[in-house]
């Protein structure tokens, strides 16, 4: 995260057309890649703590339990994978389904948070949720938070994620009944027969009626991010549909985003 701003447009770069699987040097530069990680990885056996994996392992373990105290109980949204892989597979309860409306990016993790995660739409290749998870389930319904930064992220993330469960409210940004009421505007505006695309000020307006004690830099910054996110799903749709390649999927979406943490204006 700390390299260069340049390595995150050679990732943009990898993705991209003229660099695919297709051609090769994606699929070349990844394998000699991996012989060289697992050369390193099993230097040791994986039952010493300090060796690669046993590290790996309990670290991986101090950020599971993070996430997992945090959202504990949580009234809007729930793990369907505790203390398995990499990532979090979160999905939303009922009965706040529906409230996510977009490929890109969940709201509700951004708004009450600030946290930048995306949906996993495109996981379910043509699968119902509902025939997993039960009626009223749909693909923008589930939330994936990788596991890869510092333990210290998802600290705050489970600090952050344990006061809006609760009902509270982290300092400069929505509470959870907050988002609802948000959300729920946005969607019916959005679905309207005659319904026009929603601009930043349209988003501006959604935020300063659901969360009145946001500052007006607050709520700029607010409906700038979800203005965007319409913007990319948009584009997503447009432009990517029917196959969704990754290479288009990178184009349109935060993919090879880096930079320092963004902290919201007070």
């Amino acid at each position: 995260k700390n390299e260069p701003a340049t390595n995150a447009q050679y990732m943009v770069e990898i993705g991209s057309d003229m660099t695919s699987l297709t051609y090769g040097d994606y699929s070349e530069w990844s394998w000699w890649g991996h012989m060289q990680i697992n050369n390193m990885m099993m230097s040791k056996p994986w039952t010493d703590p300090t060796s690669w994996v046993g590290a790996y392992t309990t670290i991986q373990q101090d950020k599971w339990t993070a996430i997992m105290d945090g959202f504990a109980g949580c009234p809007y949204i729930d793990v369907t994978n505790p203390y398995s892989g990499a990532y979090v597979w979160f999905r939303m309860l009922d009965p706040y389904l529906g409230l996510t409306d977009g490929f890109s990016e969940p709201t509700f993790f951004a708004s009450t948070m600030g946290v930048r995660a995306t949906t996993y739409w495109f996981g379910f290749r043509g699968a119902d949720p509902e025939t997993y998870y039960g009626p009223g389930y749909s693909t923008y319904d589930f939330v994936r938070l990788q596991l890869f930064r510092d333990v210290d992220v998802y600290t705050e993330v489970g600090r952050r994620a344990a006061i809006v469960c609760s009902g509270g409210t982290v300092p400069g940004y929505m509470s959870g009944e907050e988002w609802v009421a948000m959300s729920t505007a946005r969607r019916r505006r959005l679905s309207a027969a005659d319904a026009a695309p929603l601009d930043l000020d349209a988003h501006k307006e959604l935020v300063a009626d659901a969360a009145p004690g946001l500052s007006h830099a607050q709520v700029e910054h607010h409906a700038r991010m979800l203005h965007e996110s319409r913007v990319s799903h948009n584009k997503i749709d447009d432009f990517c549909a029917p196959e969704y390649e990754q290479s288009c999927l990178f184009k349109y979406t935060s993919g090879g985003r880096k930079g320092n943490d963004a902290y919201l204006p007070q």
